[in-house]
């Protein structure tokens, strides 16, 4: 995302993975459509809610400036990488400022072809948002605790996750070519976070 001042990228993306499961796009980066000329679409696009990300809506970490640049951010680190024969995992959170209550964890199989994400709090909070979008072409079909990923009328692969999240599944876009958009869909889960239950979103192909 750059750091404090000018930087070019200037994109809220912190910890937002890009998933493929046999080849095929699953969770997508929103990419950029424009850098000038319209506030309100560039400041989506630099939002965290544009990328796979989670935060607490009351969280004021982040303050743009106009365009390009931040006039405050927080800074992303590795915590720990783990790598065993039937499991990889990395697992990220806030360097500074260090009271930010926050990890993310990605963990893959490569046995089963599988990952899991995993959202963890060192504090209660309320009004956590996490957002997935999905590449273009793809459709989602929800359950309570389950979800379909659909292409051309084929299940490609689903995505489980606690039945306690409240899920919308939202109309948005992407942008592969700078001033191109393309129709998507959001997954937008709200949820309480509670120092005793991370939350998985585990991604594989059933």
């Amino acid at each position: 995302m750059g750091g404090n001042g000018f930087c070019s990228h200037s994109h809220n993306d912190l910890f937002s993975p890009v998933i493929y499961l046999n080849g095929q796009l699953i969770l997508t980066d929103t990419g950029t459509s424009i850098y000038i000329g319209n506030d309100t679409e560039r400041d989506y696009l630099r939002s965290a809610s544009a990328h796979n990300t989670t935060f607490v809506a009351t969280w004021k970490f982040f303050k743009p400036k106009r365009w390009f640049g931040w006039e405050k951010t927080a800074d992303g680190r590795i915590l720990r990488k783990e790598e065993r024969s039937n499991e990889f995992a990395v697992e990220c959170g806030y360097k500074r400022p260090r009271n930010i209550p926050y990890t993310r964890t990605v963990f893959y199989q490569p046995d089963f072809h599988r990952f899991r994400i995993r959202d963890a709090f060192s504090e209660n909070l309320e009004n956590v948002h996490s957002y997935f979008h999905l590449a273009e072409g793809l459709n989602a079909v929800a359950s309570k605790n389950k979800i379909q990923i659909i292409k051309n009328g084929i299940l490609i692969g689903a995505i489980n996750f606690p039945e306690y999240l409240s899920l919308k599944i939202e109309t948005g876009w992407i942008s592969k070519t700078y001033g191109v958009k393309e129709a998507s869909e959001v997954l937008h889960f709200t949820w309480n976070a509670s120092i005793s239950n991370p939350v998985d979103f585990v991604i594989s192909e059933n």
